[in-house]
């Protein structure tokens, strides 16, 4: 009887951890069921497109280049001796043939009077032998030799003219005075430099064009120049002459631009930019450049197809300004990303900007 007992409560304990285990495990087998199933939902990329139309492009190159004055010259004492007048200073307008300087000149006034002097006697004399010879009375090689004598008195006059003209520096051409390099009471040395005078009308663009696009620059062509570094921005300068033979250490050809009518503030020694025509496309696929990503030397862009971005690799004919002329792997209609393309990933969905 106490066998019987002790089998039935071992078998009512198994059985209670038997139903225990049974709980557990179905327990375990539900609660996943019970349990929601988190879905992650991909967010559309915000993006800005731009419908692709064609259009002309200018395919053109900006050059740098100088601006300079008409002419600039730098003017020197003519003659020696002491400055006794500087009728002008640093950046006063003058006018051609307007006194600049004056050096003293006392010595060749007085041997230009001398030698007016000596004119005055040789032609009085001259003017005896004429009548002389009228008659017959003188012989034809005395004649000669008095006659002579008054022609070189005339070219001492001359001569002695020039020398007190040199004593005076004058300005060549109406301009600006750049620089005044002597002073008044100074003692200046023949060939001594003064005055540097600009000749600003009109300014110049020099600039230095490559072998490949001489052949778009001719003389009289009108050309867009830009000075948006100094703040004038653009404007249009005629070629006025192209070397015919390019730099030796530059390979390069020169070529001056006249600018007649400058912006104002514009001034020589300011560096501005040169557009240069190479060639003007009808019909051309253009999109922004810094819609283009470059990558292991290929180039990609994004297109957006039914709400979402699709990749596409592209081929770069040229470029045009701040724009890309595709060759190949984009046609008319389609509708390129243009902003926020930088993190789009093929088949993101995408919502563009304004929707």
């Amino acid at each position: 009887m106490r066998k019987i007992r002790i089998r039935f409560a071992s078998v009512l304990i198994w059985g209670f951890l038997a139903l225990v285990l049974a709980g557990i495990v179905l327990l375990a087998v539900r609660k996943p069921a019970r349990e929601k199933v988190a879905v992650t939902e991909t967010q559309p990329v915000l993006v800005r497109v731009m419908t692709i139309e064609p259009r002309t492009v200018r395919e053109a190159v900006w050059i740098p280049g100088r601006v300079a004055a008409n002419v600039s010259a730098l003017l020197s004492v003519e003659k020696a001796g002491r400055v006794v007048e500087c009728a002008v200073d640093k950046g006063d307008t003058v006018s051609a043939g307007q006194v600049l300087l004056r050096v003293d000149d006392r010595d060749w006034r007085a041997l230009e009077k001398r030698a007016r002097l000596e004119l005055a006697d040789a032609e009085r004399e001259l003017a005896r032998w004429e009548q002389m010879k009228a008659s017959g009375a003188v012989a034809a090689s005395e004649y000669d030799a008095i006659k002579q004598r008054q022609e070189l008195a005339a070219v001492a006059v001359d001569q002695a003219a020039v020398h007190v003209g040199q004593c005076t520096l004058a300005s060549p051409f109406d301009g600006v005075v750049d620089a005044r390099l002597i002073e008044a009471g100074e003692y200046a040395t023949e060939g001594q430099a003064a005055f540097q005078v600009l000749d600003l009308s009109p300014l110049k663009v020099q600039v230095s064009i490559p072998e490949r696009d001489v052949r778009s620059v001719n003389p009289g062509d009108a050309k867009l120049v830009s000075a948006d570094a100094a703040g004038l921005g653009t404007f249009t300068g005629r070629v006025a002459f192209v070397a015919q033979e390019a730099s030796p250490d530059r390979f390069t050809y020169a070529v001056e631009l006249a600018v007649d009518e400058p912006p104002a503030g514009l001034r020589p020694g300011m560096i501005v930019d040169v557009e240069i025509m190479r060639a003007l496309r009808e019909g051309a696929i253009a999109v922004p450049l810094a819609a283009v990503i470059p990558r292991r030397g290929e180039h990609m862009v994004y297109v957006v197809e039914n709400g979402l971005a699709v990749r596409r690799m592209v081929g770069l004919d040229s470029l045009a300004g701040q724009d890309a002329v595709i060759g190949s792997g984009l046609k008319a209609g389609e509708r390129l990303v243009v902003e926020g393309h930088r993190g789009l990933q093929d088949g993101v969905p995408v919502r563009e900007d304004g929707e």
